[in-house]
């Protein structure tokens, strides 16, 4: 670990590739999807702000994953995640859908909330609800 904490990067990592899926009437006949793009934006929060109108243009889906491990859990008290939450939900690509017009679905994942003194998933929906709504008013 760094000797300041963790260290998150500037820069956006890009992937483009063909997922293969099985049936469960044909397990070993995979079925390849179309090449799917994956954008993973740099989690500081000035980046990913500024990042983020444009990948959610042309996203299909937005993945917010959250470190909920010990290490973080204070982070998960601060400004950071909830405003990239809002600023999501509140992009017209991702309100479209809440409207049923059709936008981008929002996925929120707590990744190391089994670590002991983790984040449990209902404490961090609870804390991110409360953020938000803060955010927004």
């Amino acid at each position: 670990q760094p000797k300041y904490g963790l260290l998150p990067s500037l820069e956006p990592n890009e992937a483009t590739f063909s997922p293969i899926t099985t049936t469960p009437s044909k397990p070993t006949d995979p079925n390849p999807i179309a090449p799917t793009r994956f954008l993973d934006l740099p989690s500081h929060p000035r980046f990913a702000l500024s990042a983020l109108p444009a990948a959610l243009l042309r996203a299909r889906a937005a993945i917010l994953v959250l470190d909920a491990s010990p290490a973080a859990a204070s982070a998960l008290s601060t400004r950071a995640p909830a405003r990239l939450l809002a600023a999501v939900l509140a992009h017209g690509a991702a309100s479209a859908r809440r409207g049923g017009g059709g936008g981008v679905p929002v996925l929120v994942f707590c990744g190391k909330g089994d670590k002991g003194g983790g984040v449990r998933v209902e404490e961090v929906r609870r804390r991110l609800e409360v953020a938000v709504g803060e955010e927004v008013a």
